[in-house]
């Protein structure tokens, strides 16, 4: 009986040292680590937008209200698909781009 008793107690120490790695490391975000420069996030995003719009701009009409239709009604999933379609994109891509829309 004592046998198992140290052993469950060894194996509770155990999981709670592997609980304070996981804890320090999720604490020691990427921020802290990497200055990330926010202004220049920030024109990366507005590039993608413009050239999203740009994008948008270029398909036929038909195609292009119906996919802001889909958003307007919540369907993003759907609009996705439509997009994909329409101009051949990845799906990390249009999802960003209907994302943007959104």
């Amino acid at each position: 009986m004592p046998i198992v008793l140290i052993g469950g107690g060894i194996f509770v120490l155990g999981l709670l040292a592997v609980i304070a790695l996981f804890l320090l490391k999720l604490l020691s975000t990427p921020a802290a680590r990497d200055p990330v420069d926010q202004h220049e996030l920030q024109q990366k995003r507005d590039a993608r937008k413009a050239r999203f719009e740009k994008l948008l701009t270029d398909l036929p009409a038909s195609t292009r209200d119906e996919i802001i239709d889909l958003i307007g009604q919540r369907q993003k999933i759907a609009a996705i698909k439509v997009l994909r379609d329409a101009t051949g994109m990845g799906l990390k891509e249009a999802k960003d781009a209907v994302e943007l829309l959104e």
